[in-house]
């Protein structure tokens, strides 16, 4: 028995089998070339609650930002806020780069290879701030190019306890906040072995190769 098809339904065929790859063509295209995605942060690694040599507060984080877009994101600018209660303290100043060159935060490109960077989070130079003992809750967000709001990347809660909130007290002290892969929470401790750091108290570098 032969079959016939009707030629008209077979050009309709074709014409909406190219339709479909014509979509979806630009649809990859927009997706590979214009699409610029959202910016994320990994859950850091270690956060450090310390004082510098002019006993003001900062804050060191260790993370990886990736972009899920091709072109990217530009970060304007970083900041990080810190919650104890009512009271509420922003560090809007950050230092970021790799290994020992961190440098004044002056924007940032991130693009979807990510971008593997430890942060310094500072207050204003007259803000007076005390790590005192206590829930905290920790927030980073990043003011972002082409976007009106801030971008939420990442928080967490935290405890200080009082013997830590005393120790920090102390010149060259550093509480750390280490993340525990298989015990899904950070681990705590007092450093205070040196006033870097970047090294634990073998004197190894600890967040460097």
């Amino acid at each position: 028995m032969h079959v016939q098809f009707d030629p008209s339904l077979i050009s309709m065929a074709i014409l909406g089998v190219s339709t479909m790859a014509f979509v979806l063509s630009v649809f990859t295209a927009w997706f590979g070339m214009f699409h610029r995605g959202r910016l994320c942060m990994i859950r850091p690694s270690a956060i450090v609650l310390m004082h510098d040599r002019e006993n003001r507060p900062r804050l060191f984080v260790r993370s990886l930002l990736y972009s899920t877009g091709n072109r990217g994101r530009v970060i304007r600018s970083l900041y990080l806020t810190l919650r104890r209660g009512e009271t509420v303290q922003t560090f809007s100043i950050f230092d970021g780069g790799l290994h020992h060159t961190l440098k004044d935060g002056a924007g940032l490109i991130v693009f979807p290879s990510g971008a593997y960077l430890s942060h310094i989070f500072k207050t204003n130079e007259s803000t007076s701030f005390e790590f005192w003992s206590g829930a905290y809750k920790i927030e980073i967000l990043a003011e972002v190019v082409d976007l009106d709001a801030p971008v939420h990347l990442f928080e967490t809660n935290l405890i200080i306890t009082k013997s830590q909130a005393s120790a920090l007290q102390e010149n060259g002290t550093s509480l750390f906040f280490e993340w525990g892969p298989g015990f899904y929470t950070y681990h705590s401790y007092i450093n205070r072995a040196s006033t870097d750091l970047l090294t634990d108290p073998a004197g190894r570098s600890r967040f460097y190769n």
